[in-house]
């Protein structure tokens, strides 16, 4: 360890087999010993130079979000079991917009969704938008 530096919190891990979050089509990725630096490719690098967005690991996939409150996206309580979704939505996550009778859901930051997720807005029910939705 150089001088002046102590343990660092936070630690790599290497697994040794395909953890379940990996939920695209590409093989795991070989890094790590006995692999020498810097002869193969990660993926999510691979994908983040070409521009295609950043990957995304989720241990339940896919998430299902439900907005049963009324008022602004931003809010917890808003969400049934105050299970907010993240700012970028994952391929197969689902959010369902489904308010009480004559409330709405004000979409009230900059939000984005990723290619194979999706946004449901239940019959009868309002969704406004005062930040912006991006989909990719």
């Amino acid at each position: 360890m150089p001088e002046g530096t102590t343990d660092p919190f936070e630690k790599s891990f290497l697994y040794s087999s395909t953890p379940d979050f990996w939920n695209i089509a590409a093989a795991w990725p070989s890094i790590g010993e006995p692999n020498l630096p810097g002869t193969k490719t990660i993926p999510a690098k691979q994908r983040y130079i070409a521009a295609n967005g950043f990957t995304y690991c989720l241990s339940d996939y896919p998430v299902t979000y439900i907005f049963t409150g009324s008022g602004q996206l931003s809010v917890a309580a808003n969400w049934a079991n105050n299970n907010v979704p993240p700012a970028v939505l994952s391929a197969g996550s689902e959010i369902v917009i489904d308010p009480p009778e004559g409330q709405k859901c004000v979409l009230d930051i900059a939000y984005v969704m990723n290619p194979g997720a999706s946004l449901t807005v239940k019959e009868g029910k309002q969704f406004e938008i005062t930040g912006s939705l991006t989909t990719r």
